[in-house]
């Protein structure tokens, strides 16, 4: 019975591994498609991701459904109660990414006439480099893999400084140029939406810390150079410096 009951509760981690995966392709391909519609001012290809919210929130609906029954029945412990928690908490990370695609699609249209400003700034490159943090961050989680994890959270920095720094350009423009300013306040919030992105794939992969070393790094500046493993200040040296 014991026997049963094991390979019960392992058919189900896998199920709801599939279903996780699933959602991430789907949720990978919505922000790809809705960067890409952005930069070619593809109005059939934004609409295309708007259509594509429902299967992401029938996916969120499914997993969530998932582990709490996995959690309430099965009772986990141990690595498999924090594959269990990660696992509806990337959840949630995955459905909030589907909904900043969505909000990035919505504005391609209003955007229309002015498609060129998105050249005028930094939302092509924060698009590539957030699209690379989701996809790492997602083999970060699968993978249980620190290093790659590590590489994410450093990353993003990045984008939140391209994020400052196109509000200085879109707001620099709204100044010169009156007529422009509800285009370019859609491309501040496309901006936003693309930090959002970033900030979801750096949850993930401190949710990856969290089900290879049991650690809980969130909120603790893990990742930066002047933090070590736990995500602590290291020592500082003899003349103050922090060592880094």
């Amino acid at each position: 019975m014991t026997d049963h009951i094991l390979k019960r509760f392992d058919d189900e981690l896998e199920k709801l591994g599939s279903r996780i995966g699933k959602m991430a392709v789907l949720v990978q391909q919505q922000v790809t498609d809705a960067i890409d519609a952005l930069q070619r001012g593809d109005m059939a290809l934004a609409l295309q991701v708007i259509e594509g919210d429902d299967k992401v929130d029938l996916y969120d609906t499914k997993i969530e459904k998932h582990c709490m029954r996995l959690l309430a029945l099965q009772q986990p412990v141990a690595i498999d109660l924090r594959t269990v928690l990660s696992a509806l908490s990337v959840n949630r990370n995955l459905e909030r990414m589907g909904d900043a695609a969505v909000n990035i699609a919505e504005r391609i249209p209003l955007l229309e006439p002015h498609t060129e400003l998105v050249t005028r700034t930094h939302i092509g490159v924060m698009g590539e480099v957030a699209t690379a943090m989701i996809k790492d961050a997602l083999t970060a989680f699968t993978e249980a893999d620190v290093a790659v994890a590590r590489s994410v959270v450093v990353r993003d920095n990045i984008i939140d400084e391209q994020d400052l720094q196109n509000f200085d350009i879109l707001t620099d423009i709204m100044r010169e140029h009156p007529e422009l300013v509800e285009a370019a306040s859609h491309l501040l919030m496309i901006s936003r939406n693309l930090e959002r992105l970033a900030d979801e794939a750096t949850n993930i992969a401190e949710e990856a810390v969290f089900v290879a070393d049991a650690k809980i790094v969130k909120h603790r500046g893990w990742g930066r150079p002047d933090r070590n493993e736990d995500g602590n200040p290291t020592a500082p040296t003899a003349d103050g410096d922090n060592g880094s």
